[in-house]
């Protein structure tokens, strides 16, 4: 079975190693023909969602992927039962990861099965949500888990602003630009207190913010929790990725898709993935407000479960690192020397925050709200 699933990986990344090739070659003709590229442009989108579809099918129907396979066993049964009651459980016998696992297990299957399983409902939540939208976000209509934050609006009373930022900027200019969103939603309603929820790159943004401005983080913002955010930077992105994303970029802009610079996206990510994000990190952690709390969940996908664009990230990063498509798991952590709960990994792309996705992010959100309420760090 093994051979099988390796067998379905090795020629999905042959397919695309060879989409690549192409790209690369066609678009060093500057006349190509706009029909044309729409053709391709279809082409490669029904042939890689065909092969994913697929893959997928096989290594689901075939059971060779104990990824896919989410149960609750009895230690979650407890641990559930124990945070239905209020009871304390003492880390000695359960981590925070093992907390935040039994209930997003529990929502997962909530989400997938379309129904309650157990008497544990969401919270209603009256701190105020803010999205903070990470890379990648300017190809899209949406913030990164915005449709979660309208289910908890429209389930929990839960209400959430977006915050202004740009994944094609340097982070200190999108910690203005939170900093004007933020400072301006306050001036109107001062006695509200606020949620950070931010994607990617955003997380990082987030950590320029709090940095910059302490004191208004203690006294309004009630913590900040990362998903899929480098924290600690990584090393994969080179000229080369650059370079081949910005040929498919002019694929974007011939067949009249939304119109961004994914160069601009990609360098700028770039330098928030590099080494200058942890020496930033471990130079400034001390000077982060100390009222607050933060959290971090990463995501890990396999090449075959991955979105299109993901799965081509994954070709040219080629980490041997657990990671979603574009950061490295471990990296995504908090380092031990800083208080923080790292939430560990759960299965995930690092697109499945879009809206289109297909992947029950509202689950994510969901524990998240479970977890912090829980542990009384939100109202």
């Amino acid at each position: 079975m093994l051979f099988v699933s390796k067998f379905y990986a090795d020629q999905l990344r042959k397919s695309l190693s060879s989409i690549k090739e192409e790209l690369d070659s066609i678009f060093k003709d500057q006349n190509i023909d706009k029909s044309l590229a729409v053709k391709l442009r279809n082409l490669i989108l029904a042939l890689v969602w065909a092969s994913r579809a697929a893959g997928s099918t096989i290594i689901r129907s075939k059971g060779l992927s104990e990824k896919y396979k989410i149960a609750l066993d009895d230690r979650d049964l407890d641990l559930l039962s124990s945070i239905r009651s209020g009871k304390k459980i003492h880390s000695t016998v359960s981590t925070f990861q093992d907390i935040f696992r039994a209930i997003y297990k529990y929502k997962f299957l909530e989400h997938e099965n379309k129904k309650p399983l157990l008497d544990l409902p969401c919270p209603e939540l009256q701190d105020v949500i803010v999205l903070v939208p990470g890379v990648f976000n300017e190809l899209f209509s949406t913030a990164a888990f915005e449709r979660s934050a309208q289910f908890l609006k429209e389930n929990h009373k839960a209400d959430y602003i977006v915050a202004t930022v740009d994944g094609t900027l340097d982070s200190q200019i999108n910690a203005t630009s939170i900093k004007e969103t933020l400072f301006k939603y306050i001036e109107s309603h001062p006695h509200k207190r606020l949620w950070l929820i931010a994607f990617s790159k955003g997380g990082i943004d987030c950590l320029h913010f709090m940095k910059q401005n302490p004191d208004f983080s203690n006294q309004y913002i009630k913590g900040l929790s990362t998903l899929a955010s480098p924290i600690l930077g990584t090393h994969h992105f080179s000229n080369i990725s650059i370079k081949i994303l910005s040929r498919i970029q002019k694929l974007i802009q011939m067949t009249s898709l939304k119109e961004t610079s994914l160069f601009n996206i990609v360098a700028n990510f770039e330098k928030s993935l590099s080494n200058e994000q942890e020496i930033w990190f471990q130079q400034y952690h001390q000077a982060l407000p100390k009222k607050c709390f933060y959290t971090a969940l990463a995501f890990e996908s396999d090449f075959f479960d991955s979105h299109f664009w993901m799965m081509i990230t994954k070709i040219l990063l080629n980490s041997e690192r657990i990671n979603d498509g574009v950061v490295d798991a471990d990296r995504a952590m908090f380092p031990d020397y800083f208080s923080a709960y790292n939430l560990g990994i759960v299965n995930g792309h690092h697109l499945v925050g879009n809206r289109s996705s297909l992947f029950a992010q509202e689950a994510i959100i969901e524990a998240h709200l479970i977890f912090l309420k829980y542990l009384n760090l939100i109202a």
